[in-house]
Order: C-alpha cells, then sequence, then structure tokens
C-alpha cells in the first residue's frame, strides 16, 4: 500500500475450494476472474477429492492462458477447512509479496468490484487483520428482487464475536496472519470452522474491520453446509468452547465488556453528562448524541447497546462516582434481577456512597418508558432531555429496508451473556452446555393433543407454553397471550404476535410450533433470535400448508410429522434429513432425558 490517499493495490490471492458443485463452481471462478483490481489477483481452485469428471472439466476449462494467474489442484478429501489450508500453502510458498487473500466458496459470487473494495478496506484500517462483508443472500431468500441483506456486525465488536460468529468466511485475510502460523483447525469439519479461525486470531489480539456493500454474494441452499451446522449446533459449540476456555473465563470477558460497552450513564445538576463501565472507561457524552442513541436503539433495538443504569447525584457534586470492576459486576446482577431487596415498585435500585458523595441509581428503561421515577432525578436537565429524545423517537417513522436487516447478536442478550458466565468457563451461550434445555411451544386453539405432547416434552426440556388465541379467526393479530403459569399479557389489536415471539424466543434453546401455519412464514425472523425452530404436525397437511411448508422450511431445523406426511414432503423437494416421525421424535426426547446433563472437564 501507499500513502494514505495512493492505494498501490497489492498481490492479493482467492482460495476456492470444490467438492461437488460442478455447475455452480463455474460461477465462481468466472466472478473471481471478471474482477476490477487493478492490481494482481491469483486464483487457485483446490478439488478437495471430487473425482466427478464434469467438476474436473469444468475446473480445467478456466485454467487456460488469460489475464489473470489461475491454477487448479487435487488433494484428498479434508473437507472444507483443509482445503483451504492447501489453498493458503500454496500461495504463500509461490508468492513472497503476497499481501492478503480471500476466501470464496464453489457455490458463491462475487460482484466485479469486491475485491478491490475488501484491499480498500485493509488500507483505511492498517491496524485490522482481516476485511469481512455483510452478507447478501441469494437463492432461497424471503428478500425482494431475491436479494436478502444481513449486517452481522456494522461495527466490530469482539464481545459480540465470542457470542456468535459475526465474520463471513467470503473475507480477506492479511498474508501475515498465516505466516504467524494461524491456519483453518482441520478437525472442524461439519461447520463453524470459520468462527473457530476468527477466534484463533483473537486470542493473538487481532481484530476485523467491516467492508460496506462489498458485493459478496452468499447462495442460501437448503442442503448447505451452514444448514448442516445449524443441526449440529451444540456439539460444535461445545469444541469451540473448550479449545478457547482462556477467552470465555470470567475475569477476561468482564474486562472485555467494560472495554466495549458503556452501560452506566451519570448526569450532573449542571446537565453534563458521562457514559462509563468503570473510572477506567468512560467518555462525555453530549446531549446531541444521547438523542441520537436513542433514535438509533428505536429503529433498530437489535444493535444498539443503550445504557442499562443511569447514576444522578444526591448531592451538589459534579463528579461521577467511583466504580471498579466488582462494583460494576454488583451493578449488573442487579439487572438481573426483579427480586433484590434493593428494588421498589418504581424501579429504584440502589443508593450507595463514593468518594464521600451520594448517588443515586435507577434503571434506564424506566425513564425511556415514561414510569415513576425518583424526585432527585425529575429536576435533573437530562432527565427531560431523555424523555425529549423518546417522544421525538416514537414520533419519527422506522426507517427499516425491505430485504436489509441486522442479523448479529443482539444486543439485549449481551447482559444474559455475561451474567451466564459467572456459573461455568466457558460461559454456556457459547457452549451450549446446560443441566435442562429451555424450549418454548406456541400452538393455538387448533392444537389438539397439545397437553399430551407438553408432559412428554416436560421430562427433557425446562417447557414454557404460549397459547395463541386470535382475533375472530385474525392470523395478524391476537388478544392476549396466555402462558401456562397463569400471566396474562394484555395486547392492542394492531400489536404484531409474531415479533412478540421472535423477541422472547432468544432465552431459549428449542422453538416448538405446533400445529399452526399462522406464523409459519415469520420463521425467517424468529430464526434470528431461536437456535433451533421445530415444527410439530399431529394430522394430515392440506395442500396449502405443504406448499406453505415448502417455502419455510429453509428456517426450520426440524418438521416433526406423520409418517405419509414425511413422504409427501420429501416429494416437493424437503431434504430427508429435515423430516422425521412423530413417534421417533418423542422416542429421541425420551432417550435425552434418560441422559445425564453433559458436564465440563475439570481446567
Amino acid at each position: 500500500m501507499g500513502g494514505d490517499d495512493v492505494i498501490e493495490y497489492p498481490r492479493v490471492g482467492i482460495v476456492i475450494p470444490v467438492f461437488g458443485h460442478s455447475r455452480l463452481v463455474a460461477e465462481a471462478i468466472a466472478s473471481a476472474l471478471s474482477q476490477d483490481y487493478p492490481g494482481n489477483i491469483d486464483i487457485i481452485v483446490v478439488i478437495d477429492g471430487d473425482r466427478d469428471e464434469e467438476t474436473l472439466q469444468t475446473v480445467a476449462s478456466f485454467i487456460t492462458p488469460s489475464g489473470r494467474s489461475i491454477a487448479g489442484v487435487y488433494r484428498p478429501n479434508g473437507r472444507l477447512p483443509a482445503a483451504r489450508n492447501t489453498g493458503i500453502r500454496y500461495l504463500l510458498q509461490r508468492f513472497d509479496d503476497l499481501f492478503a487473500i480471500y476466501f470464496l466458496d464453489a457455490d458463491n459470487r462475487l460482484t466485479n468490484l469486491a475485491i478491490a473494495s475488501f484491499a480498500e478496506a485493509l488500507h483505511r484500517e492498517k491496524k485490522a487483520a482481516w476485511a469481512y462483508p455483510d452478507v447478501t443472500f441469494f437463492g432461497l431468500t424471503w428478500g425482494y428482487s431475491g436479494f436478502d441483506i444481513r449486517e452481522t456486525a456494522p461495527t466490530y465488536s469482539r464481545f459480540r464475536h465470542l457470542m456468535g460468529n459475526i465474520c463471513e468466511a467470503g473475507s480477506m485475510v492479511r498474508a501475515d496472519i498465516f505466516r504467524s502460523g494461524i491456519f483453518f483447525d482441520e478437525s472442524f469439519t461439519h461447520g463453524y470452522e470459520d468462527w473457530e479461525f476468527w477466534l484463533q486470531c483473537l486470542q493473538k489480539g487481532y481484530f476485523g474491520t467491516r467492508v460496506d456493500n462489498a458485493g459478496f454474494l452468499y447462495r442460501r441452499r437448503a442442503d448447505s453446509m451452514l444448514a448442516d451446522a445449524d443441526r449440529v449446533s451444540s456439539d460444535i459449540r461445545r469444541s469451540i468452547g473448550e479449545k478457547h476456555r482462556g477467552l470465555y473465563v470470567k475475569p477476561a470477558l468482564w474486562e472485555l465488556f467494560a472495554e466495549e460497552f458503556r452501560p452506566l450513564l451519570f448526569v450532573s445538576v449542571d446537565g453534563a453528562m458521562t457514559a462509563f463501565s468503570t473510572s477506567r472507561h468512560s467518555v462525555a457524552m453530549r446531549e446531541s448524541e444521547l438523542r441520537h442513541l436513542i433514535i438509533k436503539a428505536h429503529r433498530n433495538y437489535h444493535h444498539t447497546y443503550l445504557p442499562r443504569f443511569l447514576i444522578y447525584p444526591l448531592s451538589p457534586t459534579v463528579e461521577p462516582p467511583t466504580v471498579d470492576l466488582p462494583l460494576l459486576k454488583q451493578i449488573m446482577e442487579l439487572q438481573a434481577s426483579d427480586h433484590t431487596p434493593y428494588i421498589d415498585q418504581f424501579g429504584l435500585l440502589s443508593t450507595y456512597r463514593s468518594d464521600s458523595s451520594a448517588y443515586g441509581l435507577t434503571r434506564f428503561t424506566d425513564i425511556l418508558m415514561g414510569r415513576d421515577c425518583p424526585r432527585e432525578l425529575l429536576c435533573l436537565p437530562a432527565y427531560f432531555a431523555i424523555r425529549k429524545a423518546v417522544t421525538e423517537a416514537h414520533s419519527q417513522p422506522g426507517l427499516t429496508h425491505a430485504s436489509r436487516r441486522y442479523s448479529g447478536p443482539p444486543s439485549y442478550r449481551i447482559d444474559d451473556f455475561l451474567q451466564e458466565s459467572e456459573s461455568m468457563e466457558p460461559a454456556p451461550a457459547v457452549l451450549g452446555v446446560s443441566p435442562r434445555r429451555r424450549c418454548l411451544v406456541v400452538h393455538g386453539m387448533a392444537g389438539t393433543g397439545s397437553d399430551r405432547f407438553l408432559d412428554q416434552l416436560r421430562e427433557t426440556y425446562q417447557v414454557t407454553a404460549l397459547n395463541l388465541d386470535h382475533l375472530s379467526g385474525s392470523t395478524s393479530a391476537i388478544s392476549h397471550v396466555t402462558a401456562y403459569n397463569g400471566a396474562r399479557m394484555k395486547y392492542r389489536e394492531d400489536d404484531v404476535p409474531f415479533k412478540f415471539i421472535g423477541e422472547i424466543a432468544s432465552g431459549f434453546d428449542v422453538l416448538y410450533v405446533m400445529d399452526d401455519f399462522s406464523y409459519l412464514f415469520h420463521a425467517g425472523q424468529w430464526k434470528k433470535t431461536a437456535k433451533e425452530i421445530i415444527l410439530w404436525v399431529t394430522g394430515s397437511l392440506t395442500a396449502d400448508q405443504r406448499i406453505a411448508l415448502q417455502g419455510c422450511e429453509h428456517s426450520l431445523t426440524k418438521v416433526v410429522c406423520p409418517e405419509r406426511e414425511m413422504i409427501e414432503l420429501a416429494a416437493l423437494g424437503i431434504p430427508a434429513r429435515k423430516l422425521q416421525a412423530n413417534g421417533r421424535h418423542l422416542a429421541i426426547l425420551h432417550n435425552i432425558a434418560k441422559t445425564p446433563p453433559l458436564s465440563l472437564p475439570d481446567r
């Protein structure tokens, strides 16, 4: 690279592993060859043990004299991480001046300016080890014009990267990362090998940078490797957690949380505001910045992290209190419980003394929602600034793109992830290890025999069941949601229940939808927060229901139905591995219930 304004476009390589995509790989190679990149691009196609004649002929047809350097390598089948490592070593051995390597899977594509966009991003962020894209899906997608864009990390966060994989494998990585000895772990043959690779980089202190509108196109298929990974997610996550224990131990997580997030907001009597986690990690905040943050959270609460507590003085002091990491932990623990002796009906949590000054502590959400607050807070300028921002946020329309949404780890899961790490190392949210997994069951009035099925589920899971009563047969609104514990939550008629289901599904390991196709088309929305979505079908399906299921199956982990329906659904093209007979599914649940919970080995 040259100076700050001049880009010399250094040599980059593209690794394309191939196995079983004889027709799709031609699109991938063609998109790599058509890059508008001023520098040198060297393409290596790694045939990973694929002996299909069509695949070999397709790859050979591109390895001819052209404007780009392209080569092919054949190796015994070792799955995706081994094939990528082969391509990496080939490029490193052949080109001493190699700057970076891009990974393009055989079923994906690039637009013609993609490689230049990735290289420019690494030029701008010289400390970043890799550049990752937003994921533009095509194929099986609900997006308009056949595309659906997912933003996994608009701003890179190491903490969120520990919660889940926020960087797509189709990224550009500096060659020096591989020269330092970091490669893909070839034992991760069933998926998430890219996440494990990024965690290796995190352990060495590296981080990534986002490429906006990178031009990376991800082909969504029902039989993709990502779909396979979702089915064995718990096992893979357990392996990742065991290998990278050092990243998930409590002290490391709390230090990283304090560095990246500002859960506390101090407001002084003169209107000054300070956002901080501990006294070492604080930043002054202007009223305009707080207003912008609240409006942003209103539009996208999944990504935006708002302060959790507001601290205000009970004396004329204008200095924030001294908060260290142990005190921050105590304050955050109050967020996780509504039954501590410090909490009254108005949400006032506690008062504590620091530096001989008294401070009050109140939940930030209480102010946002207009709940009664302590009178000492009501007279402060910051209180009115917050309420004004909330009013302005609600008066503005929700600006959402029809085909673009955030799909990374949600902000409301950050605190849970942090608290869960207190009881087990590594964090259960990563390992998928729990004495009894939590299960949410959603069913309507048509769900016959639900009580008997729920009793069988309770042998295996901690079950919460929601009964959706439709308004006059309407499928777009409900009058109330009745939980089995007797709680009753009122809803306006214009409320959309699938949003409610998507929000609460994040706290459960499995989401069962029983005999209710009313909201099945929203399974793609639920999948952003639910780990597994299982459709339970009791009886025969109508033709319309089969067609609906055919369009939604890519969002479902499994379809449990009678054996005669399995044949019909398989004939429509739904993968057989997603189909399971009712009796077989119950037998598996029964066996799980008898199996002792998983435990971690001693450190």
